[in-house]
């Protein structure tokens, strides 16, 4: 069954805000669930970009244990990322239907073989604006296409495949697995639906773009 694409995975689309290859941000029913009704989301939802970039930027990731600060923490979104997001969410939520998601698929780069190369890698998740909040669940984290397969395609002449790769958006209703969880930090907190769920956060907007701000400035 792993040779099966996961058409259950599939996210239908009602609108695309904006696409570019095989990254996008946009417009998507609440749920595929047959029969399932969800609370309806507060939208349209006006956010400011600047705002929104710096509360993406505070979000961090504990990728092992997690209950230590002194331990390693990772963006959770890379700078590029974090650049095209904060545009197009902020355009997605403003047009979108109560009944509406904004989901994504974006592209970041990691540096590989002493830092002369960069390896691609695609983030995925699903964004809504609820309780005042920003709700963000990640689907897929810094997903990496096989470097086998892409060996291969390279020596037949092929560079742009994406058709091996499968997103998720993410769910509601099922936890996704992400390879750590996302740091709780001022405005950032998980949401308390049937328990703490690592890859779903709700944001204050403002305050977390605040201490992210106030992170910058050098102790005196």
């Amino acid at each position: 069954l792993d040779f099966i694409p996961s058409i259950f995975k599939n996210t239908k689309i009602n609108r695309n805000i904006w696409k570019q290859q095989e990254q996008h941000v946009a417009l998507a029913p609440q749920t595929n669930g047959k029969g399932v009704k969800e609370p309806l989301n507060e939208h349209p939802a006006i956010l400011n970009i600047a705002d929104l970039r710096d509360a993406l930027r505070s979000l961090e990731l504990w990728v092992e244990g997690g209950f230590f600060r002194n331990e390693e923490a990772i963006p959770v979104l890379s700078s590029g990322q974090v650049a095209t997001l904060s545009r197009y969410l902020v355009e997605g939520l403003a047009q979108a239907a109560v009944n509406e998601d904004v989901v994504f698929v974006v592209r970041g780069y990691a540096k590989v073989a002493l830092d002369i190369a960069k390896e691609r890698f695609w983030t995925a998740g699903r964004v809504f604006y609820k309780d005042q909040k920003l709700n963000m669940i990640v689907g897929t984290f810094q997903l990496r296409k096989d470097r086998g397969v892409r060996q291969a395609e390279g020596a037949h002449g092929v560079l742009d495949n994406y058709a091996d790769l499968h997103f998720d958006h993410g769910s509601r209703r099922k936890r996704t697995s992400m390879p750590g969880r996302i740091v709780t930090t001022p405005g950032v907190a998980f949401n308390g639906r049937g328990g703490e769920r690592p890859d779903w956060v709700q944001i204050d907007v403002a305050l977390a773009a605040d201490a992210y701000r106030e992170s910058l400035v050098p102790d005196e």
